[in-house]
This record gives structure tokens, C-alpha cells and sequence, in this order.
């Protein structure tokens, strides 16, 4: 679980618009149901929950998605997306330091990953 927030400012006032905060889960059935961590905060109107194997298709293509799927994503398949993903962004991403960023982090999670499960990357 990954707790996200965003804020805007109204730039003629510099006053806070609003706050917004996404709350990552692999599935639904992955959200406690009384969570210890942040249990005030899940409780706002101003939490989305996303689940991630809820997202579709068109989540499917998204990099973004891909690089928070990653994280969460089962053994037997995270070194193929890792893969995948690193492919899509040197493809997709035109802007050289994004590019060289994202790479890194892609590479960051793997490297992770590894030390979970060494023999998960042995072939990539």
C-alpha cells in the first residue's frame, strides 16, 4: 500500500486549492479493513483508493501504471515487466534526463526485487 498526495495552489492568492491523496492496493481484497497506519487520513473524502488489477486495458499501456505494478507484481512476472518496462520507456520517453530517471528507477525496484529472490534476474 502506497499512500500519494498532491496539492495545488491557486497561484494569484497562494492559497491551498485542495489536497488529494491516492492509496495504492494490488486488489481490493488487499485493503485492511481497519487499517493501523494513516487510519484518519484513509477516512477523508479527499482519499481515492486505486486498485491496480481494477484499472483495465488502457492501464495496461500506461508506463506510469507499469512502474507502480512493479512494485507489487508476483515473482514469476516481475523480471519480464521490468524488461518490458524498460523497453516502453526508451520508446515512449523523448526527454533524455525523464528518460535516464525513469530507467533508474525501474532498475531501482529490480535491483530490490533481486535481493528478495536472486534467481528472479539471472537471465535479464
Amino acid at each position: 500500500m502506497g499512500l500519494w498526495g498532491r496539492s495545488r495552489i491557486i497561484p494569484q492568492s497562494n492559497r491551498l486549492l485542495f489536497t488529494l491523496y491516492c492509496n495504492f492496493y494490488p486488489t481490493r481484497s488487499g485493503e485492511r479493513e481497519n487499517p493501523s497506519h494513516f487510519g484518519e487520513i484513509l477516512a477523508l473524502n479527499r482519499v481515492r483508493r486505486i486498485y491496480l488489477d481494477e484499472l483495465g486495458e488502457a492501464a495496461e499501456a500506461s508506463l506510469g501504471v507499469g512502474v507502480v505494478k512493479l512494485v507489487i507484481e508476483v515473482e514469476d512476472t516481475a523480471p519480464e515487466l521490468a524488461r518490458r518496462l524498460i523497453q516502453q520507456t526508451k520508446q515512449q520517453v523523448t526527454d533524455e534526463a525523464a528518460k535516464r530517471d525513469l530507467i533508474n528507477l525501474i532498475e531501482t525496484i529490480k535491483v530490490t526485487r533481486e535481493r528478495e529472490n536472486p534467481y528472479l534476474y539471472m537471465s535479464g
